[in-house]
């Protein structure tokens, strides 16, 4: 009787090779390009989906902001050109100003240069005059004073000893009194008395001292040259001090024209789109896009498809070459144990084996049974559990023996590599897809959270960032203003002043060299004085006019720039502003939530395309259970026959 082996034989072993690693790989490729190429579909087509129904609200922003922006650029250019114009008229009063105080300047120096040296000169020479005929005044009286004292004493001596003669005379004229009585005597006598008081007179003589302090207060009532010069300064200045206070009253905001007839875009003034007009053109672009990926999906597939049938060639000429080397081990083994054993050829011919052939050693069971030790063991078990439970079968005829072999068979046909390895894949694929499905539950758990509190949003202020860039943008201009003012005071009127810290230092040490020599050649002298005022009028009152200009010019040759202002251009965009715009935030929150929503929807789509996938490949190990059977049921009815 023939018997089952509990091993796949040759036809067994092809009748899988459709489940070959590569076979299979290419062909979980091929799904995967599916669905690859499905999803590029889907975003494809929602991507046009997004473009067309948002057409009208992408209209309505290209329009709002290509009618808004030349609004609001015309508010900042013009705003810009007031103050630009307001900053010039200043800058043109403040010149002004200068070149009046300039002129007068240069008026002053002129008048000083021509007449005022000869003014000074005159009115130092009359100054001076005095002041030496003070002093020699002075001194005269002192001499004068002192030489009529001198004088009279000189006279006293000599007067003392006429006076000793005299009286010697007298007293003898006395004793010869009686013999000369007469008037005369008594005239002598008084005539040397009177000479004695005409000395006495002399003593007392002296020009009085008032003469010098006459002069002195005529010094000081006689004009000097910067008196005149003061008052020539204060009546030639009137004119111009008018000219500056005219200036000063210049209001440069009214100066400048009406800003009312400065063009003012209206806002939104635009009607067209970039969207709408487009709409056919935004069709043929993703119609394309679609008919290219449908065509690079078919190629790809068939190719893959195309690979995964060639597949099986190499696979089948290795598996009977395989069967070829177990059907020689066998042979050889047998040879050594049984010399009137059948032949290879009638064994590979053999489907089923007698029990005789099965009590001798089988090489290739054993073959099995070492490398595919679970095989073994499962059919063992099953075996044991149908033998438990169908104690009917005895062994008389050879049914339980068939049973068992047709079990082992099975099994092994069941649990073959390749069988084992779709079951593998698609167990892992279950579990994978599985674990897929609990994360797009969470997320769209978490996005049903969203949507609650999505309520309690706020909006946020844009007039924040808004001012943040104009704060940054005016920090910056004003740097750029106060380094460009900085290079021009720098590079430009460098020179300047340079030039007059030069001027005045000159100047300076000329002054004090001019006072040093006059001061080696007249000190201690009546010439010192009128000496200084001279040389003062003819020299040093041009230089300290000099210098005083070379001072004014330090002082203005700066280059002021005016800043920008922010508070002022924020005043003029507040009042261009239209009213509050209604809040867009319930627009957005629900185009976050519906574009999450239909990402979760599309990655559960996914999730349930592998999910399919997974369950096909254990569809097809489980389609190998009644292959199997089908298989047994068909030989066990070839058994019968014999």
């Amino acid at each position: 009787m023939v018997m089952f082996t509990s091993y796949l034989q040759l036809r067994d072993r092809l009748s899988q090779v459709w489940l070959n690693k590569y076979t299979i790989a290419l062909s979980l490729a091929m799904v995967k390009l599916l669905f690859f190429s499905k999803s590029i579909g889907n975003s494809i087509k929602q991507s046009e989906n997004y473009v067309l129904s948002h057409c009208n609200a992408v209209d309505s922003i290209y329009a709002e902001t290509v009618g808004s922006t030349p609004h609001y650029m015309a508010v900042l250019g013009n705003f810009l050109v007031k103050e630009a114009l307001i900053q010039s008229v200043k800058a043109t009063l403040k010149t002004l100003t200068l070149l009046v105080n300039a002129s007068e300047g240069l008026l002053n120096f002129v008048i000083d240069l021509y007449l005022g040296t000869y003014a000074c000169l005159i009115i130092s020479a009359v100054d001076g005059s005095v002041d030496v005929a003070t002093n020699a005044t002075e001194k005269l009286l002192d001499a004068v004073n002192n030489s009529v004292s001198a004088i009279a004493n000189d006279i006293d001596d000599g007067l003392d000893d006429i006076s000793k003669v005299v009286n010697k005379i007298i007293s003898v004229a006395h004793k010869v009194e009686d013999l000369f009585e007469s008037d005369k005597d008594n005239n002598v006598s008084d005539s040397i008395h009177n000479i004695n008081l005409t000395v006495n007179s002399l003593r007392n003589l002296h020009i009085p001292s008032s003469i010098n302090g006459k002069l002195r207060e005529l010094s000081e009532r006689t004009p000097n040259f910067y008196q005149v010069k003061n008052l020539s300064k204060s009546l030639l200045g009137v004119p111009f001090e008018e000219v500056i206070e005219e200036i000063k009253k210049v209001n440069a905001t009214k100066v400048v024209g009406n800003s009312s007839v400065l063009y003012m875009p209206p806002k939104n003034s635009s009607q067209g789109g970039i969207c709408k007009p487009n709409e056919s053109d935004i069709r043929k672009f993703y119609d394309g896009m679609s008919h290219a990926l449908t065509i690079t999906t078919v190629v790809c597939t068939v190719l893959l498809v195309a690979g995964a049938l060639c597949a099986t060639i190499p696979v089948a000429y290795s598996e009977c070459r395989l069967w070829g080397r177990l059907l020689e081990m066998r042979t050889q083994f047998t040879e050594k144990q049984d010399p009137y054993a059948i032949s290879d050829k009638d064994s590979a011919s053999r489907i089923f084996r007698t029990r005789e052939e099965e009590s001798h050693y089988d090489v290739i069971a054993s073959y099995q049974q070492c490398f595919q030790h679970w095989n073994s063991k499962i059919s063992n078990s099953l075996v044991a559990l149908v033998e438990k439970f169908s104690p009917q079968y005895d062994d008389e005829n050879g049914t339980r023996s068939l049973q068992r072999a047709r079990i082992r068979w099975a099994v092994a046909y069941i649990t073959s590599e390749r069988a084992l390895c779709v079951l593998g894949i698609g167990l892992l694929g279950l579990a994978i897809t599985i674990l897929q499905l609990i994360l797009v539950a969470a997320l769209q758990k978490s996005l049903k959270d969203l949507g609650d509190s999505s309520k309690n949003f706020k909006d946020t202020d844009i007039g924040k960032t808004l001012e943040q860039s104009m704060n940054q943008w005016a920090h910056g201009a004003n740097l750029y203003i106060n380094d460009t003012q900085n290079n021009v005071n720098k590079h430009v009127f460098g020179w300047v002043d340079k030039t007059t810290v030069a001027v005045n230092h000159t100047v300076s040490k000329i002054i004090s060299e001019i006072d040093h020599t006059l001061a080696d050649a007249f000190n201690g002298t009546l010439l010192m004085k009128p000496m200084k005022a001279v040389i003062g009028c003819a020299i040093e009152n041009k230089l300290y006019a000099v210098e005083k200009a070379m001072t004014w010019i330090h002082d203005k040759a700066q280059l002021e720039l005016p800043d920008i202002k922010l508070s002022e251009i924020k005043q003029a965009i507040e009042k261009s502003k239209s009213p509050s715009t209604p809040s867009v935030l319930p627009k957005v929150t629900h185009e976050i939530y519906s574009t999450i929503k239909l990402c979760l929807d599309e990655f559960h789509k996914t999730a349930i395309y592998q999910l399919m996938v997974a369950l096909l490949l254990l569809g097809i190990w489980f389609l190998q259970i009644p292959i199997a059977l089908t298989i047994a049921f068909y030989r066990t009815a070839q058994v019968s026959k014999y």
